[in-house]
């Protein structure tokens, strides 16, 4: 298990290579809650991108006998993603093409059974919200919820931070994931904060 898992990290790419992926520490992060994180159900990503990190929860899953499901809008970065997952030996995956914002995520009949959504998709307030009201209505309020981009502020001053700092009543940050400071070099926007955050839905 830890030989598959250190091979896939040490060859995909990560945020100091490619804008639209995570860190290394970050894909580090998301294994080690997943591993020790009993949950039932599969994994839903939301925002697959080029697949850097869909192959580590393709990784994680396959070994706790899990599938991913993931959504992307852009055709290329699918084809892109597939090509990554399929060049890993990954045959645990599904990259759906949706617009996340334009329609209903339990319109296709896979939702009947997630545990663990992975949110990185459109990093508004907005958008935000509207990922995890869905991600409620398709896992429950006791699943894994992670989200990336958590300290970015956008350049029209949009930020996850700022709707979880108004929303705290409703959600909890259980942890920071990856990198503090300085992860987000390749892309554009302010980094304020850490990378990610893993939050609970609060009754």
């Amino acid at each position: 298990m830890e030989d598959k898992i250190a091979y896939v990290l040490n060859s995909v790419k990560n945020k100091d290579e490619v804008k639209a992926t995570t860190t290394l520490q970050f894909k580090k992060d998301i294994s080690e809650i997943l591993f020790s994180n009993s949950f039932d159900g599969n994994i839903l990503e939301i925002g697959t991108s080029g697949g850097n990190t869909t192959v580590i929860l393709c990784c994680v899953a396959e070994i706790l006998g899990k599938h991913v499901y993931s959504f992307e809008y852009d055709p290329n970065s699918i084809e892109k993603a597939r090509a990554l997952c399929s060049g890993y030996g990954f045959m645990n995956v599904d990259i759906v093409q949706k617009d996340v914002y334009g329609s209903e995520w339990d319109d296709i009949v896979v939702f009947e059974d997630i545990g663990c959504v992975f949110i990185d998709c459109v990093h508004t307030e907005e958008c935000f919200a509207q990922d995890l009201m869905n991600a409620e209505k398709i896992a429950g309020k006791d699943a894994i919820i992670i989200a990336h981009d958590y300290g970015l502020v956008t350049k029209d001053g949009k930020s996850i931070k700022k709707f979880l700092d108004k929303n705290k009543d409703k959600y909890e940050i259980v942890r920071y994931m990856g990198e503090q400071d300085n992860w987000n070099e390749l892309g554009s926007g302010k980094v304020i904060d850490w990378e990610g955050v893993q939050l609970k839905i609060i009754e």
